[in-house]
């Protein structure tokens, strides 16, 4: 699956970036620039996990070794996203979320543990962007929710 390159971290490669069908994915997925299947985009530890039908995990520690951007679509779920150091940039639609250091004046301070809930009540374009030297540490939930149902209420009995 991945490459150990010093025993403890790994690297990731451009094919791998790829979620399988059960992560939430609902039409192509395309990384900007084209890479080949083989380059190395990330250093670090990188999990996902499907815990039971419809609930999924996220866990990432990684930095980013290029420049580069997904884009896929998502469908109707319901996520927690925690940032707990680092920086991450995504798009759920039309709604860009930055978590992370921010720069003022060239300097970077550091933030506390950051979270975001999103509900996405309908299919809806991902983008996650990242740069050469990016660091992120975050875990996330991803609840799908099943034909017909529009909130969480409706969903609960899914999870149990």
């Amino acid at each position: 699956m991945f490459e150990r390159w010093d025993g403890s971290q790994q690297i990731v490669r451009c094919s791998e970036l790829h979620p399988p069908e059960s992560a939430g994915d609902v039409g192509p997925h395309r990384i900007d620039p084209a890479l080949a299947p083989e380059v190395p985009v990330l250093r670090g530890l990188h999990h996902a996990y499907s815990l039971r039908h419809g609930l999924q995990a996220h866990c990432a520690d990684v930095r980013d070794l290029c420049d580069l951007t997904i884009r896929t679509m998502q469908e109707q779920s319901l996520r927690i996203v925690v940032v707990l150091a680092g920086e991450v940039d995504v798009s759920f639609g039309t709604r860009r979320l930055g978590f992370g250091a921010a720069g003022m004046g060239g300097r970077t301070h550091i933030r506390q543990p950051q979270a975001a809930f999103v509900a996405l009540r309908e299919p809806e374009p991902f983008i996650r962007r990242g740069w050469r030297g990016k660091y992120e540490r975050k875990v996330s939930e991803v609840t799908r929710l099943a034909a017909g149902m529009r909130t969480a209420e409706d969903n609960f009995e899914c999870l149990l």
